[in-house]
C-alpha cells in the first residue's frame, strides 16, 4: 500500500544522492546535476548529519536560517557542529 512516502527523495524532492546523503560534490558529474538538480547541500552539514543521526536539511536550516551562516564563511565547519549540538539539545531560542 502506498502511504505517499517516496524512498528515492529527500525531504526536497530530490534523489539524496545528488542532494544531501554521501559524497554528491565528488560526483564527477558534479556539473551536469548542478544544472539539473542545483547545489547539493554543502558537505560539512551532510557529514554531520549523518554522523549525529540528524536530518541533512533540518541541519542545512537550523545553520544558515537559525544562527545565518553561509558554507563560505570562515569557521564554518565549527558552526556546523555547533548547530548540530544545538539541535540535539532540543533547538535554541
Amino acid at each position: 500500500m502506498d502511504v505517499g512516502r517516496r524512498s528515492d527523495r529527500c525531504v526536497a524532492g530530490l534523489p539524496p544522492a545528488v542532494c544531501c546523503v554521501g559524497r554528491p560534490w565528488d560526483a564527477p558529474g558534479l556539473v551536469g546535476q548542478v544544472m539539473i538538480w542545483g547545489e547539493p547541500v554543502p558537505q560539512a552539514i551532510i557529514d554531520e548529519a549523518a554522523e549525529q543521526g540528524l536530518e541533512p536539511h533540518a541541519l542545512a536550516h537550523h545553520v544558515e536560517g537559525v544562527h545565518g551562516w553561509e558554507s563560505h564563511d570562515a569557521g564554518y565547519g565549527e558552526a556546523v557542529k555547533a548547530a548540530a549540538r544545538c539541535l540535539l539539545d532540543g533547538g535554541c531560542e
